[in-house]
């Protein structure tokens, strides 16, 4: 199998020609020191039992031994090179992809079986579709294998909505597109680190596509600690939570000629400052606390800076009850003490 060298990439060669098979289909995976995930989720795909799949892998530059496990996959299209975050890796990737149908997958997740013969029966039977969407579900590492512990379904989240893609799951892994619609739609915006995939389901919502979804579960998401979407760390929590601020503030800014959706980012604005407020409150950094709960009030009509009506109005007391590292975060900052009272 050549290799073809371009700068600090390398790129080995596909062999199926892509433009002359009917619904093909790219999977573009970002990836950077995956060496514990990555294996399992090329085989996810390899072992699909359909023809002409193209993967393109955009690799950050690992260092861990992944690139070593990417040279045993000669069918896989690999760019190496820095990249500002898995969004700009993704960019790259797209742009590199031919197949009809361009689907998302990390390298820490899996595929379902059969996945993309359902895919291209639903593109089959209803081409004009320009996005597609699967069932997911979550699994953690316990005893040896992975269980599953929380599942969601395609008939629940699969058509994008207001609730959907400001508050709920996005499932961004279990969605296939239109290559053409696709390049409509990115590149995906590098001013959020995390949280761009849903900066950009936002946008593909407002196109409103001709979506189709497959009800039955496509994709496994694996938590596990170093991953961007399931993190439990505060630290981490709080980097999607003051991201998702910025969105909400720069969403409502840039809809000043649309009432309706410059009242649903106010208050998805208010909904983000208070889950971001919860988060800062686990960091145990008045600085962080403080941005949260200056974000609400400057969207509830508090002008920017907290009162105390606000204070009651936003439910600080109430989260403070609730999670048990705010009280010796409380503790630990104002040397104060609270009793906890039974309902």
């Amino acid at each position: 199998m050549p290799t073809i060298k371009v700068g600090i990439c390398f790129v080995l060669q596909w062999p199926c020609r892509m433009q002359a098979y009917p619904y093909s289909i790219s999977i573009v995976m970002p990836c950077l020191n995956r060496v514990d995930f990555i294996r399992s989720a090329l085989e996810s795909i390899f072992s699909q039992g359909v023809s002409c799949v193209e993967v393109i892998i955009a690799d950050g530059g690992s260092t861990d031994g992944t690139l070593d496990i990417l040279r045993e996959y000669a069918d896989v299209k690999v760019i190496v090179e820095d990249d500002k975050s898995l969004y700009d890796a993704l960019n790259k990737a797209i742009k590199k992809a031919t197949g009809d149908i361009i689907g998302h997958l990390n390298t820490d997740d899996i595929y379902l079986p059969d996945t993309f013969n359902h895919v291209r029966k639903l593109f089959k039977k209803f081409p004009e579709t320009q996005m597609l969407c699967g069932g997911a579900e979550l699994a953690k590492y316990e005893f040896g294998g992975w269980r599953v512990v929380e599942r969601y379904a395609a008939q629940d989240y699969g058509y994008l909505n207001w609730d959907i893609v400001l508050k709920g799951p996005i499932l961004t892994n279990a969605r296939f597109y239109q290559r053409e619609f696709l390049s409509k739609m990115v590149p995906f915006d590098l001013n959020y680190r995390i949280i761009a995939d849903r900066e950009f389901l936002i946008r593909v919502m407002n196109a409103d596509p001709k979506s189709q979804i497959i009800n039955r579960n496509i994709l496994q998401y694996r938590f596990h600690e170093s991953s961007l979407t399931f993190n439990r760390n505060a630290q981490a929590q709080w980097a999607g939570a003051s991201e998702k601020l910025k969105l909400s503030e720069a969403l409502y800014l840039a809809s000043s000629k649309n009432a309706v959706q410059r009242e649903m980012y106010s208050r998805w604005a208010v909904y983000e400052a208070r889950q971001a407020l919860i988060v800062a409150i686990k960091t145990c950094e008045l600085k962080k606390i403080f941005s949260a709960y200056s974000h609400g009030a400057k969207f509830s009509g508090g002008g920017g800076l907290p009162t105390v009506g606000f204070l009651f109005k936003f439910g600080l007391v109430k989260i403070i009850h609730r999670l048990k590292s705010a009280q010796k975060c409380f503790r630990r900052i104002f040397g104060l003490t609270f009793t906890r009272h039974s309902s």
